[in-house]
């Protein structure tokens, strides 16, 4: 049986395609707005099942962020240092701090099974969940993104998923269709891909960004 674990869902705006592509769709979402939204959104979607948390490098109970401005509910966060990012003039609106119960992949994977697709959208919170992976799933594609302020931690990210044995990436430029058949024309080594991120800007309030593939 083929899973997808779709990481910080929001309101499950790929689940659709996911659920035609997958067996079983794994949406996760903390923000409890969100959630109630993502739930109505999957009712009918049989192979979908939704998750009311965050995932982090433990079970403990980790503090969200979330936007007053209900528009902006997408960059929600578990990282504080996102706050004063590129979406610094959304937080300064107003934010509400709630603490959110957090699983972790090894939990997942032991209850729904082993991923084939792991799709993080998780607002500068991608590095404290990619390096809790310990191994590298047979014919698993991970999906994460990256911004300028945070380059580091992505290029982390690839640096740990090479370690485990993924051998190449994909490094896309602001927002773009989701590409599960992942017909790229030129895929990179990882060690490129690392060093692609790290010549980036540091830009604190905005920047460039995109999505990171790598199989």
């Amino acid at each position: 049986m083929s899973v997808a674990y779709y990481i910080g869902a929001n309101t499950g705006r790929h689940c659709e395609d996911f659920s035609k592509v997958y067996d079983k769709v794994i949406a996760i979402e903390p923000n409890p707005v969100s959630y109630d939204k993502l739930v109505d959104r999957c009712k009918n979607i049989k192979n979908v099942i939704c998750i009311n948390k965050a995932v982090s490098n433990s079970k403990k109970s980790i503090d969200f962020f979330i936007p007053d401005n209900p528009m902006k509910s997408e960059v929600a966060t578990c990282n504080m240092s996102w706050v004063e990012g590129k979406f610094k003039r959304v937080f300064d609106e107003g934010y509400s701090k709630i603490e959110v119960s957090s699983t972790t992949l090894k939990e997942l994977f032991s209850t729904h099974g082993e991923p084939n697709l792991i799709k993080l959208d998780v607002e500068g919170y991608e590095r404290p969940i990619i390096e809790t992976l310990e191994k590298k799933y047979i014919g698993c594609k991970v999906i994460f993104e990256w911004s300028s302020e945070l380059r580091i931690d992505a290029a982390r990210c690839l640096q740990h998923l090479e370690k485990l044995g993924w051998g190449a990436c994909q490094i896309l430029r602001g927002d773009n269709p989701i590409n599960l058949s992942g017909d790229f024309r030129d895929w990179m080594s990882m060690y490129d891909g690392m060093v692609y991120l790290l010549k980036h800007p540091t830009p604190k309030i905005s920047g460039e960004w995109g999505d990171v593939y790598a199989t």
